[in-house]
């Protein structure tokens, strides 16, 4: 009769994502093991390899929180300028929690499309809220000359405050002020008519 495990696999993805954060792609099994309470050995043989370990606890969690806004909206009923400024609150969650993992995972070799697997990934976020833009523009909520421009717009201030927080080591508040100024910048655009 085989010994039942002590460690599960989402303890080990828990403590190796830890260790990934704190040290960086490089920090050694033997030390995500003393983490666990189990030999570097033992740990080896229940992940495969290192770089497998890496993939399976950095990778992207599956749907993403505003998924359902980016699918359902935007809602006739609501301010379309309101609604941005809830999708961006909910991708800033997402992307603060996302980015360090993909970051750490870059400087691990490994390449954007492996370690996106079936996960949300910049470029379908994108995709998404341009989609959700032209449906905004076709039912005259909100004048969208470009939607994808506009999407890489408000994507990529989204993503540049969770790269900017991750690197500073330093978690800015108030979210939702500051989508709502972000949004309000963009809306008025800088055209001054």
């Amino acid at each position: 009769m085989a010994r039942p495990r002590q460690v599960s696999d989402a303890q080990i993805e828990e403590a190796a994502r830890a260790a990934f954060l704190e040290h960086g792609p490089s920090v050694s099994l033997a030390r995500i093991a003393e983490r666990l309470g189990i030999s570097a050995p033992a740990l080896l043989k229940r992940v495969g390899s290192k770089d497998e370990l890496l993939l399976a606890a950095m990778a992207p969690d599956g749907a993403a929180p505003f998924d359902a806004l980016l699918r359902d909206g935007p809602v006739a009923a609501r301010a379309v300028d309101a609604q941005l400024v809830e999708i961006l609150v909910a991708m800033t969650a997402f992307l603060r929690e996302t980015m360090p993992r993909l970051l750490t995972l870059r400087a691990g070799g490994t390449p954007v499309p492996a370690m996106l697997g079936e996960a949300r990934g910049p470029a379908p976020v994108r995709r998404d809220l341009a989609a959700w833009l032209r449906r905004a523009e076709r039912a005259g909520l909100a004048r969208v000359p470009d939607p994808a421009a506009m999407a890489d717009l408000l994507v990529g201030v989204v993503e540049a405050r969770c790269v900017m927080e991750h690197l500073m080591a330093r978690r800015r508040r108030g979210d939702r002020r500051w989508a709502e100024r972000t949004v309000r910048a963009l809306w008025g655009g800088i055209d001054p008519e």
